[in-house]
């Protein structure tokens, strides 16, 4: 959106044990479907010192899952792979075979919601290891990590001695140097055991990192590569992260107030209740699936009829519109898309948020649903932890809020600048409310939702968001993002659509074919929607005719501007 119209810790993780040289599964790699032979909880018995695969809040990261999601695939036909009782305290092992080739633990199948998690706070790892061979000899250790559309690779600075007894070799991230195709292991000097490898390279030792470049990612391993012996059986007891302060992925949540209480009868919130994200859907406390649908504030640094700040205004869209959400769009930072702002929440805090309380204080006393939107195109992350921690700690008791941590994120990165603004938002908003739900900006000013869930926060009720103005976005692009998004587990809320081009329909023209497809696609997948914008003005996304200036409700048909009578139509289906 222009400045024109306004101012009128989840995780997948692969272990792998791999033969350099015999198949990579470096930067793009994708963790295959399990093939009809591989191994699975079925076809091997879980291996109880191995079970807690998953199990990210103790900092472990051992060889088996517990409930069957993971399974064992290689290059090699599912082949030269098999548990066997000679664990080093007496359990079972994992025997890879010298023709093994590529051996890969899946965490995730193909379909499900992938499993990630940041591992930023562990300093490395450790592996206890050991051959069946009488004399030792060497592994070469990778690190594979792909995070949204980044890759990296990072091998160990020098091969790992194997011997016959089980030794415990750890790892520092710091061990691992870039590298950006499979390394190739050369003679030399071997890795120390029971402590980080000595670095080496080239003749010297270690392997040939002549094509090392760009950084390692450590926050999100895909894989864990170890080279198989040539001439023994490699023996892999347990993979294990060192010092992780990792916290729950999905925190269990308090149960809610009675349905209905502090909320009028036959309300939105005394019908819904507790709104929950489950999978990729919204779910209201009675466990059914649930779509809000309401409309958007103008940016309300900007407004100047203050209809979203209009109780009875509130109410007569609650009774006549059906209206379940409206979304209050607080202008949050210095500069739009356009250049500076004025009025926003950085340059007069107090009078931006007391418009909200407002707002949010209207929705409670009415039963509808209120979304907080810091509506910003900029980063301010001080400042939007103070606001949301304050919102949180007087509001968050109420099931009417929902926060919006970041409107509409422009071409920041979603990886170093979007994600980890939100990660620091969302645990602001997490110390003082637990459970109401969180929707997350997108880079590409709320477009990019398919990037973000290839890398989600972690956190419970947690939501992304997608933007489209249908005379401008094409829907393959935007509804097959967001599809995909979904598939990969992620709920998705439409936070702001316009059937206007992207600049609010300045031209007053309107596109309700296009509209239809998007708003058809939403109402069949249960998608919930805040159509842009309460205001009165000549743009086609004005619900209302320039110059109404009743904040109260009552208009009718003659007082309705642009794409308001479909959003209406919409929203009484």
């Amino acid at each position: 959106m222009c400045r024109s119209l306004r101012s009128g810790f989840l995780l997948c993780v692969v272990v792998s044990i791999a033969s350099c040289g015999q198949g990579s599964a470096g930067p793009g790699f994708v963790p295959p479907g399990p093939p009809e032979d591989a191994p699975t909880l079925e076809g091997i018995e879980a291996v109880r010192q191995d079970e807690t695969l998953d199990d990210f809040e103790d900092g472990d990261l051992l060889a088996w899952l517990p409930d069957g999601e993971g399974y064992w695939t290689s290059d090699a036909d599912g082949e030269g792979l098999s548990v066997i009782e000679d664990g080093s305290e007496g359990e079972r092992a994992l025997q890879v075979e010298p023709g093994a080739e590529r051996v890969i633990a899946n965490l995730s199948v193909e379909g499900a919601a992938l499993r990630r998690h940041d591992y930023s706070s562990c300093t490395g790892l450790e592996l206890t290891i050991r051959s069946d061979g009488s004399s030792a000899t060497e592994t070469v250790l990778l690190i594979d990590s792909v995070v949204g559309d980044s890759e990296s690779r990072g091998v160990a600075a020098a091969p790992v001695e194997v011997t016959d007894a089980w030794t415990t070799v750890e790892l520092d991230w710091s061990d691992f140097q870039p590298t950006e195709s499979e390394p190739t292991p050369t003679t030399g000097g071997a890795g120390g055991t029971g402590g980080a490898p000595s670095a080496g390279s080239g003749a010297s030792g270690g392997i040939d990192l002549s094509d090392a470049g760009g950084s390692l990612d450590t926050r999100h391993i895909l894989a864990l590569s170890v080279d198989a012996l040539a001439d023994a059986n490699l023996l892999i007891d347990a993979v294990r992260l060192k010092d992780c302060e990792l916290l729950p992925l999905n925190p269990p949540l308090p149960e809610p107030l009675p349905l209905g209480a502090d909320a009028p009868a036959d309300s939105p919130v005394a019908t819904h209740g507790q709104l929950r994200v489950k999978g990729s859907h919204l779910y209201d406390q009675n466990g059914d699936l649930v779509q809000l649908k309401g409309v958007s504030s103008m940016w309300l640094n900007y407004e100047i009829t203050r209809f979203a700040e209009s109780k009875e205004g509130l109410r007569w869209m609650r009774d006549n519109w059906n209206l379940d959400v409206l979304r209050a769009a607080m202008g949050a930072g210095d500069n739009d898309a356009n250049g500076p702002m004025t009025n926003s929440y950085t340059q007069r805090p107090e009078a931006l948020r007391s418009q909200v309380e407002t707002i949010i204080e209207n929705a409670v006393e009415l039963g509808v649903y209120v979304i907080v939107d810091w509506h910003s195109h900029e980063i301010h992350t001080p400042e939007a932890r103070a606001f949301f921690d304050d919102i949180a700690a007087r509001y968050g008791q109420y099931p009417n809020v929902i926060y919006e941590t970041f409107n509409e994120p422009t071409q920041q990165p979603w990886l170093t600048a979007i994600k980890p603004y939100h990660e620091s938002v969302v645990a602001s908003i997490r110390a003082r409310d637990p459970d109401n739900v969180i929707v997350l900006g997108t880079r590409t000013w709320s477009q990019d939702v398919g990037e973000a869930a290839r890398d989600p926060v972690g956190g419970s009720n947690l939501m992304y968001t997608t933007h489209f103005y249908t005379c401008s976005h094409p829907s393959d692009w935007i509804i097959g993002g967001a599809t995909r998004a979904m598939d990969n587990g992620v709920a998705v809320f439409a936070t702001e659509w316009g059937a206007t081009k992207s600049d609010g329909g300045l031209d007053g023209i309107v596109c309700t074919d296009e509209a239809i497809e998007y708003l058809e696609w939403m109402e069949d997948e249960s998608i919930s929607w805040t159509a842009w914008r309460l205001d009165a003005c000549g743009d086609s996304s004005c619900l209302l005719k320039p110059g109404q200036s009743n904040p109260d409700g009552g208009w009718t048909e003659s007082d309705v501007n642009g794409h308001g009578p479909l959003v209406i139509d919409w929203l009484l289906r």
